[in-house]
């Protein structure tokens, strides 16, 4: 559905926009399954090699995300949701849901992602990673006046995490596919 540009340029956008937000605590009763997960390496020009230093001012740095089930997900089901690659970091990671449509259109991501205090989900982070489980919504507009801000059932949408904390600020971000 997307390639791991697309998303990573999504997550980048979305990661400086969702700092910080989130709730105080993440689900539990994790349901399991198939995961899926996405390649959020750097994108870096043929036969060169990008390394991301974190600066106060650096975009955030891309980790890992994988979700299980990451597929035939159902409404209001939890999914586990396993971070990675956020360095030494320490602290608290929120989730969210976003349409597709996100992917298209960066320019204002609170158009497509689930930005509701009780849909967001909060994973605890310790060395670099954590896990923690998601309640998914499926076929709930997550804005009455914009119908493309929804996850329909058969369909894929996108969970993304970042951390709470600037410097350095991580992101990660997955697809996750919805059952017909």
């Amino acid at each position: 559905m997307f390639n791991k540009f697309q998303i990573a340029a999504a997550g980048l956008v979305l990661a400086a926009t969702l700092s910080g937000c989130g709730s105080d605590t993440a689900d539990e009763d994790v349901s399991s399954g198939p995961s899926a997960s996405v390649d959020t390496t750097a994108p870096s020009a043929p036969g060169t090699s990008a390394t991301v230093e974190p600066s106060p001012t650096a975009a955030p740095v891309l980790g890992s995300l994988e979700l299980a089930p990451g597929t035939g997900v159902k409404d209001g089901q939890k999914i586990k949701v396993t971070i990675g690659g956020y360095g030494q970091l320490t602290g608290k990671a929120s989730v969210v849901l976003c349409s597709p449509a996100v992917v298209s259109d960066t320019s204002n991501p609170q158009k497509y992602c689930d930005m509701r205090p009780e849909s967001m989900g909060m994973i605890e982070i310790s060395g670099g990673a954590g896990s923690g489980s998601f309640t998914v919504r499926v076929g709930e507009s997550f804005q009455a006046e914009l119908p493309t801000s929804t996850c329909e059932p058969g369909g894929k949408c996108l969970v993304l995490a970042t951390s709470t904390t600037q410097d350095p600020q991580y992101a990660s971000i997955a697809e996750v596919a919805f059952a017909s």
